[in-house]
């Protein structure tokens, strides 16, 4: 459905669905694959109170991811309005807490043990942090580009993170946004994009919000009783760390 929304090219280095099979053949198919894939979970539940409370859970859940959906159109298809980071982590929380909730309330229906509870917070951070991360090395880590078109969050005109702390922090400069009016998406241009974004400070403030947000999910993983220096905190604290070994602007045509 991204794809489709963002008319991509590529999917994990392979042509988009909607290219091969077109747009309303692609949508429908995703559409009954998820009804599909509620339907398996639920064969695996004998009690009919739990199916129904999961089933509309899980509804209730799409409902929300759908209509966030909507608001991102109208920030990059309609309006071309750059949302504020209020906006952005309203998008975020509803896409990405909609989703990490959902899994984590079927995962705990399987669970052997009940003892740790995911909290809200723990759930928001880790989505929020997820998102920018991945805004943060479309544009700034080339090995991204092995699956993906060269900077495509700007073939996209996606108002990602770092995007929206350039046109925010410096309004006067029109550049990004004329580069978004026009859907310029030669490299050249696109390399232009990258380098306004280091000199306006944009990727350093990013990893700084980023490392924020690790902070923030560390103090819920301890919280949750997971222990100090857990797996899940090791891993979050490694890609953190690859940040500052991956430099901008590798890629080729």
């Amino acid at each position: 459905m991204d794809d489709v929304e963002d008319k991509a090219i590529l999917r994990r280095g392979i042509p988009s669905a909607h290219l091969i099979y077109g747009s309303p053949l692609t949508i429908q198919g995703v559409i009954f694959k998820a009804v599909l894939l509620l339907e398996e979970m639920l064969q695996y539940l004998e009690d009919r109170r739990v199916i129904k409370t999961v089933y509309l859970y899980g509804h209730w859940k799409q409902f929300q991811i759908y209509k966030t959906r909507n608001r991102n159109v109208l920030y990059r298809q309609l309006t071309l309005i750059c949302p504020t980071f209020e906006d952005y982590e309203a998008l975020v929380n509803g896409k990405s807490l909609g989703s990490i909730s959902w899994g984590v309330e079927f995962l705990k229906l399987f669970a052997n043990n009940q003892e740790y509870e995911f909290t809200e917070k723990f759930m928001v951070d880790l989505g929020v942090f997820a998102q920018i991360y991945n805004d943060y090395i479309n544009l700034h880590n080339p090995k991204y580009s092995k699956f993906r078109i060269c900077f495509d969050d700007i073939d996209e005109r996606k108002f990602s993170f770092p995007i929206i702390h350039a046109i925010r922090t410096f309004p006067e400069d029109q550049q990004i946004l004329n580069v978004f009016k026009e859907r310029r998406k030669d490299l050249e241009t696109k390399k232009n994009v990258v380098s306004l974004l280091e000199n306006f400070g944009s990727f350093a403030y990013t990893k700084k919000v980023l490392e924020n947000h690790l902070a923030g999910i560390v103090e819920e993983i301890d919280k949750m009783k997971l222990g100090k220096n857990s797996k899940l905190q090791r891993v979050l604290e490694n890609i953190l760390e690859r940040l500052d070994t991956e430099a901008f602007f590798d890629c080729t045509d």
